[in-house]
């Protein structure tokens, strides 16, 4: 390096128009992403622009091969932050995309799989790590005034959520006792309890958060939270009657014990959403700070893998629930609601959408829970600037059902 800044350094003193560096990234050894970051930074601060180019980043180590490919993951996540913490870092290019076709294999032999996909052209951990790198802002952790900022969108935004559910879940209600014309119609309405949620949310945001020091990640403004937590549970609704709904809810609709499914199911979708957000709001606030057991964390990636549980090994995993609150309200209480409430109707009509295929309300509760993680994944990914792939999220399946 030391020669190369010279080399430069004395090309720039004589006049050599040189305006950037272009830095091979072909990893054959174990990538130290705080000593590229040092290598793009001196360029930086020559004044030139930086580009990693050519890369790719072999399976190394002793381990199993999914201990491999997840060292692999690491390492390209590694290789893209360093890039994106400088800013004259400009651009990051593979050289190829898939194990399929590689110069690896003629220099080196088969079986080093150095790229994000595989030779079926499936995504590999890998895949991860460089998105989420690439996602990645300047790692620093959060100071206290950024951390009452995130907290306090965090709780607001929550509060947003659960009335915007209970306005749902009324919405069906009324409608099936007649006392509306149309559920859709209803849902579509500007509801005042939400309308004032949103207001506070914003004025309390106001209050909180330092437009001279926003926090460096895991939030956005608190606008863009209010929209995104109300269309996260109307998306639930949806998701659950299809896309008409006046066919679905039928208004004075007199199988009373379809109709207080439909109820129960609406109620319990939200209370589960509630506590999902509720306890990955917790376990962000604790990751921020670095409350036992977490390390502080310093930028989404690592609020990702912390609360989200975005093991490329695990990828069904989901938020950590260490008080069992999300297991008793999304799991054990759900089911035992629905054996309650729903026995003896058919689920195709009663639910015809995403979980018109439960052939019983064992696989009709799991739905609701997949259902209810999609809604969820898809919302934090927007209001914490994450990139946690929803659709293995869900149900820990590449199936296009959390697209």
């Amino acid at each position: 390096l030391d020669g190369l800044v010279a080399l430069v350094t004395d090309l720039l003193a004589q006049g050599v128009p040189i305006h950037g560096i272009g830095i091979q990234g072909h990893f054959l050894f174990a990538a130290n992403p705080q000593n590229l970051q040092t290598v793009i930074q001196t360029f930086a601060d020559m004044g030139l622009l930086v580009e990693l180019t050519e890369v790719d980043i072999v399976l190394m180590g002793d381990g199993t091969y999914e201990e491999k490919l997840d060292a692999q993951s690491q390492s390209y996540f590694g290789v893209a932050a360093a890039c994106r913490a400088v800013s004259a870092c400009q651009r990051v290019t593979l050289w190829g995309f898939t194990d399929r076709y590689t110069w690896i294999d003629d220099f080196f032999g088969p079986g080093l799989d150095p790229l994000p996909f595989d030779e079926d052209y499936a995504r590999k951990p890998a895949f991860y790590g460089l998105r989420e790198g690439l996602l990645t802002r300047v790692a620093a952790a959060q100071d206290k005034d950024q951390q009452k900022c995130v907290n306090e969108l965090n709780k607001n935004g929550a509060k947003v959520a659960k009335a915007q559910g209970k306005e749902n879940a009324k919405c069906v209600k009324d409608a099936l006792k007649a006392q509306i014309s149309s559920a859709e119609a209803c849902l579509a309405g500007t509801k005042d309890k939400v309308e004032q949620a949103k207001t506070r949310a914003i004025e309390k945001a106001a209050t909180k958060c330092d437009p001279i020091n926003p926090p460096n990640f895991g939030a956005t403004d608190p606008e863009t939270q209010n929209s995104v937590m109300v269309a996260k549970e109307l998306d639930l609704i949806y998701d659950l009657f299809g896309s008409d709904l006046d066919q679905a809810i039928v208004v004075g609709d007199t199988d009373k014990v379809r109709a207080n499914c439909q109820i129960e199911v609406t109620k319990l979708a939200a209370k589960c959403q509630d506590t999902k957000l509720k306890t990955f709001n917790g376990c962000k606030k604790a990751a921020l700070k670095g409350k036992v057991p977490f390390s502080q964390v310093t930028h989404a990636h690592e609020l990702q893998i912390a609360c989200l549980q975005d093991d490329p090994n695990d990828p069904a995993r989901g938020i950590p629930d260490p008080k069992g609150k999300i297991a008793k309200a999304c799991n054990s209480k759900l089911t035992q609601k629905l054996t309650g409430k729903c026995f003896g109707v058919v689920i195709g009509t009663a639910f015809p959408g995403h979980c018109a295929s439960a052939v019983d309300l064992i696989e009709l509760a799991a739905c609701v829970d997949e259902r209810v993680e999609c809604r969820v994944c898809l919302a934090l990914n927007v209001v914490d600037n994450l990139a946690r792939d929803c659709d293995l999220f869900d149900d820990g399946e590449v199936n296009g059902n959390c697209p």
